[in-house]
């Protein structure tokens, strides 16, 4: 059902490392959760709370916080999990670290290209955009009501079915923003 308004979905640790984010409306909940971590790697799954147990997104990252791999289950029970490498998934063509106003790029699995770009707007650390229409999709930071002190993930409504991807692709970006990628 479309109530004609963004999720908004706190962030309830702010973590890399595994945190739930939470719709103020309790309509969507997806979960990250570190499921594997040692020297060689660190994984991450990416689940719906709402509606399944199976993750939809899987991040495994290499030795030392290095980029590693990206998988997304497909809608299609019957078919394998898309792999790549997050490299290629993301292209990160403004430059990182320490650029100010780093872009990073990645397709979707409706076909469009969508860009995330650092600090576009005051309170807002990470602004999701379609390069093509350059329409607004989402954003990552600051609360701008004020209401809580955590970290606001907002999603455009119409975009929620790429919810995992835009949240996998902003863990991308802020896991190379952590670690000075």
């Amino acid at each position: 059902m479309k109530l004609g308004m963004p999720f908004y979905l706190i962030d309830r640790t702010g973590s890399l490392t595994g945190s739930d984010y939470v719709d103020i409306y309790q309509r969507l909940t997806l979960t990250v959760r570190c499921t594997a971590r040692d020297a060689s790697h660190a994984a991450y799954m990416i689940y719906n709370d709402r509606t399944s147990s199976t993750p939809l997104a899987a991040l495994d990252f290499g030795p030392k916080n290095a980029l590693g791999t990206i998988s997304f289950v497909p809608s299609n029970a019957s078919s394998n999990p898309i792999a790549m490498s997050m490299k290629t998934y993301l292209d990160r063509s403004g430059g990182f670290p320490g650029n100010n106003k780093s872009t990073a790029r990645f397709s979707g699995s409706d076909g469009q290209e969508y860009k995330w770009k650092q600090h576009v707007e005051e309170g807002q650390d990470w602004t999701c955009s379609n390069v093509n229409t350059g329409r607004y999709i989402a954003s990552y930071g600051s609360d701008p009501s004020g209401q809580t002190s955590q970290q606001l993930f907002t999603l455009e409504e119409d975009f929620v079915h790429l919810a995992s991807e835009i949240l996998a692709s902003l863990l991308i970006v802020r896991h190379i923003e952590a670690h000075r990628l």
